[in-house]
């Protein structure tokens, strides 16, 4: 397990990978207080960064990146995690920065989670190009307000694509196909503005007041 902290920052370049044993775990600070760091993880598409479990062969092996507290606004661009989310953790990357500190996310993929893809909470997030596909639970749980999804895919995932928990949210110009629960769960009494969004119909999701829709 690595914890970044003391106001320093953990850059990966272009390539990079890290190979997680059982159970181990990246800390961008603590949500305690305790610690602050950063973390600037920028690939390319000719050259992603890969965060992956030692034993390839199923999923929960590794533990979770988690970036709690910063220092700086934490970038995470062209970056894949596989087959983390186990060891207790409820999903494979946590967002949610005690300081409310943006955190910029651009094509990240999190998929083979035991448990939810990602986590977002407390900050005000701007996501662009996240895959989340073929985790156990949902593709992302959205925990704080303010969050803004565009370019995204959420497929095969075992609950929802997306679950919202807070509100309000906007999704906008992105995929959600083959979840086994929902496309979009809203657990919340906010309207979550999801429009311009593709389910798997052109009449768009199934739903009480889309009637007749074969959608997601």
């Amino acid at each position: 397990t690595l914890n970044v902290s003391g106001d320093r920052t953990l850059n990966l370049e272009p390539g990079a990978r890290l190979i997680m044993d059982g159970g181990a775990a990246l800390f961008v600070g603590r949500a305690d207080g305790s610690a602050r760091g950063n973390l600037r993880a920028l690939g390319t598409a000719a050259d992603p960064i890969r965060i992956v479990a030692r034993d390839t062969t199923g999923r929960g092996f590794w533990h979770q990146l988690a970036i709690e507290n910063q220092h700086d606004s934490s970038v995470l661009r062209h970056v894949e995690l596989v087959a983390g989310g186990g060891t207790g953790a409820q999903r494979q990357l946590y967002l949610g920065d005690i300081n409310v500190q943006v955190i910029r996310l651009d094509t990240v993929t999190v998929r083979k989670s035991a448990k939810h893809g990602a986590w977002f909470g407390g900050s005000p997030f701007r996501i662009s190009g996240l895959t989340a596909k073929d985790n156990d639970s949902s593709g992302v749980v959205l925990t704080g307000p303010g969050v803004t999804i565009t370019n995204s895919r959420f497929e095969n995932n075992g609950q929802a694509g997306i679950r919202a928990d807070a509100g309000p949210q906007t999704i906008s110009n992105s995929i959600l196909v083959n979840n086994a629960g929902w496309g979009l769960r809203n657990t919340t009494m906010t309207t979550i503005n999801a429009m311009m969004n593709w389910w798997g119909a052109a009449c768009g999701p199934v739903h009480p007041s889309n009637i007749g829709c074969t959608g997601t």
